[in-house]
């Protein structure tokens, strides 16, 4: 049995002490009441898509507006003129909000006919964004929902 070759400790303290001083000069000052400051390319954003159980009759007659704020967003956008139809059998459309911080919580509030009814408050980007549909055009014989009468 051969023994087992050990670091040599010198070589180990030696990068230990390099990543202490890494961290150190990384870190910022030592005093703890100076503000944090993000991180570099830590402001990423993307669309947020709204959908609307509205047609596009109904989108295109509709008096209000969507409300997005949160982390320094905020974006008021008039259903009317602004949104997207779905194709059938959805017969809904999408209001996109977009350039939206990923990293923030928002509120959505609906403002029409003089009131303000909150949607949504306080949720995360990622818990405001839909995954459950493919990318691309959805319809088609294979997507169009099943009766199991």
């Amino acid at each position: 049995m051969s023994p087992v070759a050990s670091p040599d400790p010198t070589s180990q303290s030696q990068a230990l002490d390099a990543a202490g001083r890494d961290a150190d000069a990384n870190a910022g000052s030592n005093d703890v009441g100076d503000p944090v400051i993000p991180c570099p390319g830590d402001n990423s954003t993307g669309p947020l898509w709204v959908r609307l159980d509205l047609s596009q009759e109904q989108a295109a007659n509709d008096p209000g507006s969507l409300r997005l704020q949160g982390g320094g967003y905020d974006s008021t956008i008039a259903i009317a003129g602004n949104f997207e139809v779905n194709p059938d059998p959805d017969n809904s459309v999408d209001i996109v909000f977009e350039s939206v911080p990923i990293k923030e919580s928002y509120t959505l509030t609906y403002i029409g006919n003089g009131q303000r009814v909150v949607l949504v408050q306080g949720a995360p980007y990622g818990s405001l964004q839909d995954d459950s549909l493919p990318p691309g055009d959805v319809s088609g014989p294979d997507t169009a929902p099943q009766d199991h009468s």
